[in-house]
């Protein structure tokens, strides 16, 4: 394990980048304290306007996403030449006869690339300090679950990066795949974003971007952790078959066939495990306690059909709203869109567009509002029962102005202090020696 860590944290373009990513970071980070601090500016604490001021989705949110774009374009070139460094240097097959297994190898190259990939997240961890150093708020247990997602997602990165050193002879090719591996989830998610793309349905839920999702807003979903999982050991067991160069193409390529339809059918069945836990402070993915535990008492099977097209920001908000709260309370919930069966329904909008059908058990109530409230109201009357007070527990908000001399310190530590000492760490470093 030595030689793979050498590899990563010895090499100085891994601190290089270190330093690039934190500056991204630190960027990402002051631009949402000032727009933080520049809204909670004309709010009084204890205000109802304050109860809007979640540093979750105002501060911790625009921070990873700044790593988020960074891991995905930068990131699998660090994770893929972990290995493919092992071929350019033709020790490749040495390093398979001394250990003796090739899973084991991989195991350690893939390891040792998202340690590398988490040193790129630690100036995530540095800047939430900072926060916390000046004065604002983070609850613990939302925080952890986001870094838990950033995690996720750089294991992620890691184990494709390996699978495509596995399949390549070089550093250029590997870097390449990996490349295009990483940012090929941003072509499925274009299929939720327009009509025309509607055809990209189906495989839209193999896209990684709807399962980190839920963790920006620390919502804990068992299924998006058991999605991720398999798809690391998936990447993982192409690689070993990517590794085997003492078989013939056609058994390479059967075997990576076979590997593949196991993966995707793995993945889709893990894509229909719902539920999970809201663990953010604001409670702000969830329904009211009482309106919860009625809703899971009202009969079998509740379904929602849904008459809005890809194209309407109405059917993103719903999806993100309603039907997300919904989900972690009836995880037999069934969402359907008649429309995305239509292949002639993209800009045809008749008089039945926008029409959302609510059904518990055997009756149904419809209705053209997207109103959350409106829509759990239509629930108890399709069920015909009484809807208890629409209560949400209380919170206070944390608007937070940090003044000049805080805002500079800060601004100095994630701008400037970070990324020179990564920078520094770079400089120092000889390159890497692999023993």
């Amino acid at each position: 394990m030595r030689r793979e860590l050498v590899l990563v944290f010895g090499a100085r373009v891994t601190w290089g980048v270190a330093a690039l990513v934190a500056a991204v970071v630190g960027h990402s980070f002051v631009l949402a304290v000032d727009l933080y601090g520049q809204a909670s500016a004309s709010v009084a604490a204890g205000s109802l306007a304050a109860r809007e001021f979640e540093p979750l989705l105002a501060i911790l949110r625009p921070t990873i996403g700044g790593w988020s774009f960074c891991a995905t374009l930068i990131g699998p070139v660090l994770a893929a030449r972990v290995l493919a460094a092992e071929k350019d240097r033709r020790t490749f097959h040495a390093r398979l006869l001394a250990l003796g297994s090739a899973p084991r190898l991989l195991a350690r190259k893939a390891l040792a690339a998202w340690l590398g990939l988490l040193l790129l997240a630690a100036p995530i961890v540095v800047c939430a300090l900072a926060w916390l150093a000046a004065g604002g708020h983070l609850d613990v247990r939302e925080s952890c679950v986001v870094l838990l997602g950033v995690a996720l997602h750089a294991g992620w990165i890691a184990a494709v990066s390996t699978a495509a050193a596995a399949w390549s002879a070089s550093t250029p090719q590997a870097t390449a795949l990996a490349l295009l591996l990483s940012v090929s989830p941003w072509i499925l998610d274009a299929a939720g974003e327009f009509a025309a793309l509607a055809w990209l349905g189906p495989v839209q839920r193999l896209s990684i971007s709807p399962h980190l999702a839920g963790f920006e807003r620390a919502v804990l979903q068992p299924g998006a952790v058991a999605w991720l999982v398999l798809a690391w050991l998936g990447a993982l067991v192409l690689a070993c078959i990517g590794a085997r160069d003492d078989w013939t193409r056609g058994r390479r390529g059967a075997s990576a066939v076979l590997v593949c339809v196991a993966t995707l059918a793995t993945l889709l069945a893990a894509d229909r495990w719902r539920g999970g836990w809201d663990l953010s402070e604001a409670q702000h993915s969830s329904l009211p306690r009482s309106i919860a535990l009625a809703v899971e008492a009202l009969p079998s099977p509740l379904v929602l059909d849904i008459g809005l097209d890809r194209d309407d920001a109405r059917r993103a908000q719903l999806e993100q709203d309603v039907v997300l709260r919904l989900e972690l309370v009836r995880p037999d919930l069934v969402v359907r869109f008649p429309l995305d069966g239509a292949a002639s329904s993209a800009g045809v909008r008749g008089g039945d567009y926008g029409r959302i059908l609510v059904q518990v058990g055997d009756r149904a109530v419809e209705t053209f509002s997207t109103s959350r409230r409106e829509l759990i109201t239509l629930l108890f009357e399709a069920a015909q029962r009484p809807m208890p007070a629409w209560e949400y527990p209380p919170y206070a908000g944390h608007p937070q102005v940090l003044g000049g001399g805080a805002r500079s310190a800060v601004a100095v530590v994630v701008y400037l202090l970070i990324p020179l000492l990564l920078g520094a760490v770079a400089l120092t470093k000889p390159g890497e020696r692999a023993r």
